[in-house]
């Protein structure tokens, strides 16, 4: 850290009265060696800059792909910043950066053990995935200097240390941590210069940490791109998992590929619902609709799912009459079939089941695995939020079970 800091002063990086300390939960963060207050006119705004980046010092992708030559083309920004990080961490060729890379966090360890049987540990394994995919295509172009090991640890690098849309490392701003209370904002300058300035209505006492706003984020969302949690966070986490273990109908798959709908079930906290049946089940009303084309039997229920006469690559979609354009559509029409008790406690016993599944899963991790807090605190929400569908569900079955509808559809299931 020491070489760091001597290498942004060398570089001319102006922080008079800020200082990197470590924290007790964060590593390390920017900290007021004095009391600091940001007044309202503009002169004397610039004049409460608290840090001063240079241009010089900023790590874009057009700065990547000018300090090596063999990233001119790569078009992609991310994909070109990534590759620099992972090729200067493993066969460096560039000497400016050393002390900046030297800082960045070496651990290969990711949290997919700590985050086992959550949804965030599908998040990581897709993830995952995803980059094996393309290693395996960058791998060529680069032989052994480009590492899979070291193309994953630029991503997360990269995921939780880049600002601004165009993707930038900028050395020193970037010890800023998060807060729902930040005290400071980072602006780029007309000469390209980044700063830290406070907010207009903050005032820095001395051994105040400075603060930014990575935005309105989840614990599960934070965890995932950052590597922390916040306790009593505003922002509830919600449960992702896969629908595509319930679809094995080619025409329904097919038709939502051709709407681009994810075959994906979200949990969301009650207040996230304004749809009455979402509200019962705690799911999201998207994914209520998206079980309804689930549950729906082609004989049974009318559901209707054919090729257009005219082209063949174009699916239409009718419940009986009436044609749907879309899952909302369908969840409508479905609601008024005389059966649709019948269909809701379909969708009820499905979405119990994996609310289970997902319940016992988490269950399990917690009473075998050890975690930090950070970690520990996403699970118990997760958990939470899981335990208190599992009831809404469940008191839905109940009640659905004792619909006239559903009592005669079983006895002339049972005869």
């Amino acid at each position: 850290m020491e070489t760091f800091i001597q290498w942004s002063q060398n570089n001319h990086v102006q922080a008079p009265h800020i200082a990197i300390r470590q924290t007790p939960h964060a590593g390390y963060g920017l900290f007021c060696d004095t009391a600091i207050s940001k007044h309202g006119d503009n002169e004397a705004a610039a004049a409460a800059a608290l840090v001063t980046i240079p241009s010089t010092l900023i790590l874009s992708a057009d700065r990547a792909r000018h300090d090596r030559p063999d990233l001119v083309e790569i078009t992609d920004d991310r994909t070109a910043l990534r590759l620099f990080l992972a090729l200067e961490k493993h066969s460096p060729t560039v000497d400016f950066w050393k002390p900046y890379l030297g800082i960045l966090d070496a651990s290969m360890e990711d949290f997919e053990q700590q985050v086992e049987g959550t949804c965030l540990e599908q998040a990581m394994q897709a993830k995952r995935s995803s980059l094996e995919n393309q290693f395996a295509v960058l791998q060529p172009l680069f032989g052994e200097a480009l590492t899979l090991e070291y193309w994953i640890w630029a991503d997360r690098i990269v995921r939780s240390r880049a600002v601004g849309d165009t993707w930038m490392l900028v050395p020193f701003l970037d010890f800023a941590n998060h807060s729902n209370e930040p005290n400071a904002r980072w602006e780029v300058q007309p000469n390209g210069d980044m700063q830290i300035v406070p907010l207009s209505s903050s005032t820095l006492s001395a051994g105040d940490e400075v603060l930014f706003s990575y935005g309105a984020k989840s614990n599960m969302e934070l965890l995932f791109s950052y590597g922390f949690t916040l306790n009593d966070n505003p922002v509830e986490s919600s449960v992702r998992i896969s629908a595509a273990g319930f679809l094995d109908d080619p025409a329904k798959i097919a038709w939502m590929r051709q709407l681009n709908i994810p075959p994906t079930l979200t949990l969301t906290n009650e207040h996230d619902n304004d749809d009455d049946e979402s509200k019962k089940m705690g799911w999201s009303a998207q994914s209520i609709h998206l079980m309804y084309l689930i549950v729906m039997d082609p004989e049974e229920d009318a559901l209707t799912l054919a090729l257009d006469e005219q082209d063949e690559t174009t699916i239409h979609a009718r419940v009986g009459d009436t044609q749907v354009e879309n899952l909302n559509d369908l969840a409508q029409q479905a609601r008024k079939l005389p059966q649709h008790p019948i269909l809701l406690l379909r969708i009820v016993m499905l979405l119990l089941d994996a609310t289970q599944y997902h319940y016992d899963a988490i269950t399990d991790a917690i009473a075998r695995i050890k975690v930090s807090e950070m970690v520990d605190r996403y699970r118990s929400e997760e958990k939470l939020l899981l335990q208190r569908t599992l009831n809404k569900l469940t008191l839905l079955r109940d009640t659905l079970a004792q619909d006239k509808v559903v009592l005669d559809y079983l006895s002339a299931q049972q005869q």
